[in-house]
């Protein structure tokens, strides 16, 4: 029988910003810490670099906003912190049963990710209890225990921690009125994203303000990929525009046409017609910053293939748009002429005559006679440049807002005004200001012509233009102006890192507060192995089907292109989609279906040139109307771009440029040169857009999604001897502490994965469920076995910015062939006998790699593998 102990923390919680002027003291100005909610003992963290302490005085020298703290060393300003109680240890009942079921990734529901969580177990209403818990079954206790919220937890086993947790009061029974014991429910550390993430979508989250820009013609051109970047690796910017349009079709040489020209309105590709991308590693940022409670380790989302990936900032179809939520309207006003100091919106004067200021007094117009001075008039032809389908209103008005004519207008299109100069608008001189009223102000330049029109007497034939002059007014910066929130797609935090779970086959558990998170693949292979046999209760055990489905489907939400739907419609196969299993086998279909939208990509033919393609590989967001429309989401990989074929940039203002190099979108990431492919976003095996090829010669593996994340397991679960076996065993304690869930059992000769176990901590009883191991798909293929010695003690020993060097333990078997080196799952060379180390060399910058060792054997004069030792490891 164990010795169970539960410490568990109240729920008290005060989060705040301060400052450290030393490492023992925090003064916070916006907090009274003397109004009896702290306590000398509390802990002290520092949200930004996890460092703890205690808080050892209240209010020294009489400063109520001032703690003194020991034992970390705390510093800077502006430093989010948090302050909350210690554990408190609670009285048990002598024989009260507590069981723990832990599970992570169910066979029962694969896409989902589960955590530790326990029966309802009590605790006696004991003095100690009651104290703790504030006897919270009399409601008129003031500030009683809050059951709103979860408080800390931990379960400790013969005084060796056992679980890290929360747990959640959920009712008091009393007998006899008194209080007699407190109903709780223990959950394990586990990652909460529904709770803290709640219904929050992408553009509530704060993105460094360096991410936004004035959206011109020569910013876009630059994000476009004409700055070329260093050297290779060629680092990326986390804000780029890659080659995707999301009004215009795209084409080049097309119906006669010389170069890369829209099919419909020939005209060339400006800086309105694309739109920004953001990194999908920005994103995760953002969340860590703006939820501090999400820590993140860096294995995955800081892995190369993570960081190469993208999100296009596609929220509306069509053009990119600042329009307030709700449909507020904007406004742009321009003045033809003021002379107060506050209007600093006159038109520029350009060329012509300067017709400013425009006064009607005498002089200004020939004086011939009353009814000609009448007639006399300014004509306003005022160009609006606005990409196609903006609707605006043009409304010239007086500075006490009297409107003198309004008009609506679409797109580019030049408006007409007449004006008597008799009109005395305001400080004795001719002053009016037009104001353009749009949902969206983006990119809306004007171009004036100004003309001054002198009627002789009265009559059409006798009208003079006594001067033109020819002014403008460019997009202006404030209207102008881009942020990165504001441009995200509708969709919920807690939607996006779901649908990346999914994507990639992730699966996380957390740790000290960090959440560790790993494809399955590589969570498994870091497990350990316990043989088990000796405690299993075989008096008793059931063996049953394994898995309920006769498929698995994998596929995207949305694909909403032309393209990709044109090709769903001709190909036998859909686009990017993967489906495992049988038709004719009992159950029902299982879909795992990533709520991204799916774009195939093009690499352009010249159409001049028959049978001749270009260097442009484009993506539009177009139906098969070739008009604009909109998805989920959109993932892709940019890549930099050098072209031989000209892309004709139209600045909008009379000139032009030539690029020659661009970001072009792609699913997969690729050496053009050997046509190797390091990484796909599809299911299923597809030909990359741009090569054309599905690998290279030498590729012995794809690397789609399926392939990469999910054969291995969903191969075994659908392997013909999978079966799921329940037994009982009674574990050790070094067994029950030490157990992880990507750990194998073995009873008797089978090895066993873990699906769950429900454990009695005051019996040790457990109840195992478990599915037998077949062998994994990729390490049969790449003729690894089990029971061969695998490489120990891989570990880093020095790094730069480009290079990881490490060590591991040299075997000495007499078998050994060689070391075989992965870096990121990619073979990088090899070792031989007696070394104890290697290097990753040509790497990214702070970027995360998974090294893996292989040890290669000679087995019977063949060449058989153990399974890889793995190491993630982060360069400067």
């Amino acid at each position: 029988m164990q010795i169970i102990d539960l410490y568990i923390r109240d729920t008290f919680r005060h989060s705040s910003e301060g400052y450290f002027p030393t490492v023992t003291r925090l003064v916070d100005t916006s907090t009274d810490f003397t109004n009896g909610l702290f306590k000398v003992g509390q802990t002290i963290k520092d949200l930004d670099s996890g460092v703890e302490g205690t808080v050892t005085a209240i209010a020294p020298g009489g400063n109520v906003n001032t703690l003194d703290i020991t034992g970390g060393i705390f510093s800077g300003s502006g430093k989010r912190y948090q302050i909350y109680n210690d554990f408190t240890k609670l009285e048990l009942f002598k024989d009260e049963s507590v069981s723990i079921t832990d599970t992570i990734q169910n066979v029962k529901d694969p896409a989902k990710i589960f955590a530790p969580f326990s029966q309802q177990f009590s605790v006696p209403a004991s003095k100690h209890n009651n104290k703790f818990f504030k006897h919270y079954y009399n409601s008129e206790v003031i500030n009683s225990y809050d059951a709103r919220f979860l408080g800390d937890a931990l379960i400790q086993l013969n005084g060796t921690n056992y679980k890290k947790g929360s747990f959640r009061l959920t009712s008091v029974d009393l007998k006899n009125n008194v209080a007699y014991s407190y109903k709780l429910v223990f959950t394990g550390e586990t990652v909460e994203f529904k709770k803290i993430l709640a219904e929050n979508e992408l553009s509530s989250l704060e993105f460094p303000s360096n991410l936004d820009f004035e959206y011109t013609s020569n910013f876009v051109k630059g994000r476009l990929g004409t700055t070329s970047p260093s050297s290779p690796p060629y680092p990326q910017p986390d804000l780029l525009f890659p080659l995707i349009t999301h009004s215009k079709n795209m084409r080049y040489g097309y119906n006669g046409n010389a170069g890369y020209k829209d099919a419909i309105t020939n005209t060339d590709l400006n800086y309105a017609d694309i739109k920004p991308a953001i990194k999908a590693k920005v994103i995760i940022d953002a969340i860590e910053s703006n939820y501090p409670q999400i820590k993140f380790s860096n294995t995955f989302f800081n892995s190369y293939n993570f960081k190469k990936l993208y999100l296009w900032l596609h929220r509306e179809e069509g053009f990119m748009s600042n329009a307030e939520e709700g449909g507020d309207v904007q406004t742009i006003v321009g003045t033809f002429f003021s002379t107060s100091s506050l209007i600093s919106t006159n038109y520029n004067f350009d060329s012509g005559d300067e017709l400013r200021p425009p006064s009607i007094r005498s002089g200004f117009f020939p004086e011939v006679g009353t009814f000609a001075y009448g007639y006399s008039r300014f004509e306003f032809y005022l160009t609006v440049n606005a990409p196609p389908g903006r609707n605006y209103t043009v409304t010239y008005m007086t500075f006490n807002n009297e409107v003198l004519f309004e008009t609506q207008g679409v797109g580019t299109q030049t408006v007409d005004a007449y004006f008597a100069n008799t009109q005395d608008i305001g400080e004795g001189i001719f002053a009016t200001k037009i104001v353009i009223t749009t949902d969206n102000t983006l990119g809306i330049s004007q171009d004036l012509e100004v003309r001054k029109i002198f009627d002789g007497n009265g009559g059409p034939s006798t009208y003079v233009t006594m001067g033109v002059g020819f002014y403008s007014l460019p997009a202006l910066t404030s209207q102008n102006f881009i942020t990165v929130q504001s441009q995200m797609p509708k969709m919920k935090i807690f939607d996006f890192l779901k649908n990346i779970f999914t994507m990639f086959n992730l699966t996380a558990y957390k740790e000290d507060g960090v959440i560790t998170v790993l494809p399955l693949d590589d969570y498994y292979n870091a497990g350990n192995v316990y043989d088990i046999t000796q405690y299993v209760d075989t008096s008793k055990k059931t063996v049953s089907k394994l898995l309920q489905f006769r498929n698995m489907i994998f596929k995207f939400k949305t694909k909403k292109s032309y393209l990709v739907q044109y090709s769903d419609e001709l190909q036998g196969n859909k686009f990017a989609e993967e489906s495992y299993g049988n038709d004719e086998w009992d159950g029902g279909d299982y879909k795992i279906e990533a709520a991204f939208d799916k774009m195939m990509y093009e690499r352009l033919n010249d159409e001049s040139s028959p049978n001749t393609l270009t260097d442009i590989q484009q993506g539009a967001m177009l139906d098969k109307k070739f008009e604009p429309t909109i998805g989920d989401p959109l993932l892709f990989y940019p890549i930099w771009t050098e072209t031989s074929d000209v892309i004709k940039f139209d600045n909008l203002d009379g000139t032009f440029s030539n690029l020659r190099r661009y970001y072009r979108p792609s699913n997969s990431i690729v050496n053009i040169n050997s046509g190797y492919i390091n990484a796909s976003i599809n299911f299923g095996v597809e030909a990359d857009e741009y090569t054309q090829l599905t690998g290279s010669l030498g590729q012995t593996s794809s690397n789609d999604l399926f392939t990469k994340y999910y054969r291995n397991y969903v191969a075994n679960l659908f392997a013909r001897n999978s079966r799921k076996t329940n037994v009982s065993a009674y574990l050790p304690l070094n067994v029950i502490l030490n157990y992880r869930l990507n750990d194998i059992f073995i009873i008797g000769t089978t090895e066993y994965r873990i699906n769950s176990i429900k454990t009695n901590l005051l019996t040790n009883k457990s109840d195992l469920e478990l599915y037998n191991l077949q062998v994994n798909t990729s390490q049969s293929l790449n003729g690894q076995r089990q029971e061969l010695q695998r490489v120990e003690n891989l570990q880093t020993t020095s790094k730069t910015s480009s290079e990881i060097i490490f060590t591991y333990t040299s075997i000495t078997d007499t078998n050994l062939l060689r070391y075989e080196i992965y870096i990121d799952d990619v073979y990088s060379g090899f070792t031989n006998p007696g070394s104890f180390g290697s290097n990753a060399a040509g790497l990214d910058s702070d970027t995360t790699y998974k090294i893996s060792v292989r040890a290669i054997y000679d087995i019977d004069g063949g060449e058989n593998g153990a399974f890889d030792t793995d190491l993630f490891e982060t360069t400067l």
